[in-house]
């Protein structure tokens, strides 16, 4: 992962697809197997498959905005 240029991994996805809840955890557990450390996930209830596309996808541009904001303030290099 260091070699890539990237720290920290924002992970959001919804909790209504065919993989939920075991599928997030399984994601996960393989990007800390890779050797990433910083990893913010969140799921979002009552979404389905494009979360950028649902209804709610206001709060989850938010969120990402947020995150990004998050990571510009500690430095985290290419964020900008």
């Amino acid at each position: 992962p260091q070699s890539c240029g990237f720290r920290e991994i924002l992970f959001k996805a919804n909790c209504q697809s065919p993989g939920g809840k075991e599928g997030f955890a399984s994601t996960v557990s393989t990007l800390k197997q890779a050797g990433y450390t910083q990893i913010s996930t969140k799921l979002y209830p009552h979404m389905r498959h494009e979360i950028l596309h649902e209804t709610d996808a206001g709060k989850v541009y938010a969120d990402i905005l947020a995150a990004l904001d998050s990571m510009h303030s500690k430095g985290i290099s290419g964020v900008k």
